[in-house]
């Protein structure tokens, strides 16, 4: 089965000269007293209190796992902002208001443009997607912003061949940085959600764009603090949205009509999301007891399902693609819901509940068996529910990042059999995985 590409994707590569090399084979380093060898210190990993477990046993390390940053099977160094067609034919590179686009295979500059409007900024965001309104080839959308008080997002089209077109469209407004590769953008990739306002707070608006006309847009109106997520029902009848004011709220795609407010929750709502059967919406919040509601999508007042037990924000969650199970993630915990059994089922959980976030949730769905990717201390974990292995890629001491996050933008590239993305370091690093 085809592996579905995940979250808002930093790959550098494949593209620019790399660092590629073969790990060595042992960790060992040799004395020169009486001809000792010795072994490295343990490779750090999180002290748990509790682990992923199949059949009540606690899950174990894949041979060779965990492994410490140089194990990778190449590494890229740079600030570029990377996304991969569905299709794995192009990769679309943005830098500042330079756009670059490769051919994946070859690895070769098909086209480059300069993009932004009578605009200074750097890019934050970029999306390449299947045109799919009876024309052919991609839509290219790149996220700028100043940093300051304004974002914009403009859009290029690429032709079959990887040749972008001269014409930009530019939209005012900033993608969601907690929606993932495609939570901002409707199934069919011809309608998308910035976030926006015309004063303090700032982005308290959500605004619907059709791609290729900044005329026809539809604006959201009525959080009174900053939306951190906003996004489409599968059918692209309903936006949800989850803001700073405590409260979900669910609009009418179509009209902008505001059908249900979720809350107060008593604290910031940071996410929320659609399962992929259409049939549940979710809303994270934080505040005294920090939770994901679940509600059905056929009766908003409806009591919710209630995934409790965090201890800080929680920022993340994602949907196995038949809706069955649903990963949410915070500081130290990654739980995982049955929706058939309607409870937990997989909870993993650090001692420390402060110093890194449990972040990037992509499902990796393969014929070899279901498979979680998460970020953690500094490193990328991957949980293999049929074999209960675990693996990890980090640093060697991952204390110096305490505070720093643990990276993001986690990818498989099918084609190249790798699993990786952006690192605490900065560095974007892929590693060979048996998908």
């Amino acid at each position: 089965m085809k592996l579905q590409l995940a979250s808002l994707a930093i790959i550098l590569g494949l593209l620019a000269s790399a660092d590629a090399r073969v790990p060595p084979a042992s960790r060992t380093i040799k004395t020169s007293v009486q001809g000792v060898v010795a072994r490295t210190p343990a490779i750090p990993t999180s002290t748990l209190i509790s682990d992923f477990k199949k059949d009540n046993v606690s899950s174990s390390w894949a041979k060779g796992h965990p492994k410490v940053w140089g194990a990778e099977a190449v590494k890229f160094k740079g600030p570029l902002i990377v996304d991969v067609s569905a299709d794995e034919k192009f990769v679309a590179l943005a830098i500042g208001q330079d756009l670059t686009i490769r051919a994946l295979d070859t690895q070769a500059v098909v086209s480059s443009a300069k993009i932004g409007i009578d605009f200074i900024g750097s890019a934050d965001s970029v999306s390449i997607l299947a045109a799919q309104d009876g024309g052919s080839g991609y839509n290219v959308l790149v996220g700028l912003t100043n940093y300051s008080t304004q974002s914009v997002v403009t859009h290029m089209r690429l032709s079959t061949e990887g040749a972008l077109q001269d014409e930009q469209t530019q939209y005012t407004g900033s993608f969601s940085g907690f929606d993932g590769r495609r939570g901002s953008f409707s199934a069919n990739g011809q309608r998308f959600i910035v976030l926006t306002g015309t004063s303090w707070p700032r982005n308290n608006q959500a605004v619907i764009y059709e791609v290729d006309d900044p005329a026809a847009n539809l604006t959201l109106v009525g959080h009174t603090d900053s939306i951190m997520s906003a996004v489409f029902s599968p059918d692209g009848s309903l936006v949800s949205t989850a803001a700073w004011d405590g409260s979900g709220r669910v609009w009418n795609a179509t009209t902008g009509e505001l059908l249900h407010t979720f809350g107060p929750s008593g604290g910031q709502d940071w996410i929320t999301t659609f399962s992929p059967d259409g049939k549940w919406v979710s809303v994270a919040s934080a505040g005294k007891n920090p939770a994901v509601n679940i509600w059905p999508v056929d009766d908003f007042s409806a009591e919710p399902i209630t995934i409790g037990g965090f201890k800080n924000w929680v920022r993340t969650a994602s949907w196995t693609s038949d809706s069955k199970l649903f990963a949410v993630g915070s500081y130290g915990i990654v739980q995982v819901y049955s929706m058939e059994e309607k409870r937990v089922v997989q909870h993993w959980e650090m001692e420390d509940h402060v110093s890194f976030e449990s972040w990037d949730l992509v499902w990796i769905e393969a014929e070899s068996g279901l498979k979680l990717a998460y970020r953690t201390t500094a490193g990328l974990e991957v949980y293999d529910f049929e074999a209960n292995l675990k693996y990890r890629w980090g640093p060697d001491d991952f204390a110096q990042y305490d505070g720093g996050g643990s990276g993001g933008g986690t990818v498989v590239i099918n084609s190249k059999g790798w699993i990786g993305g952006a690192d605490a370091d900065g560095s974007i690093r892929f590693y060979e995985f048996p998908i």
